[in-house]
């Protein structure tokens, strides 16, 4: 399980996380990874936008947690 991949604020806007992902996709791929997942804060539109232009589409899963 992959937790973080992450750009460092001043270097975002510069093709690196495109380019991180794209990769590491690439990699799962070529090792038999027919699907991945990621969860985002619903309220984050940026990380929401990076994904969507990635390719990612909403997934058919709920994602439920409890607070205490």
């Amino acid at each position: 399980r992959l937790d973080t991949i992450g750009v460092d604020p001043q270097y975002r806007h510069k093709g690196i996380g495109e380019q991180l992902i794209s990769e590491f996709l690439e990699h799962l791929r070529q090792i038999g990874v027919r699907k991945v997942n990621t969860l985002v804060d619903w309220n984050d539109s940026q990380l929401i936008q990076f994904f969507s232009a990635n390719q990612f589409i909403p997934s058919t899963t709920i994602n439920l947690e409890r607070r205490f």
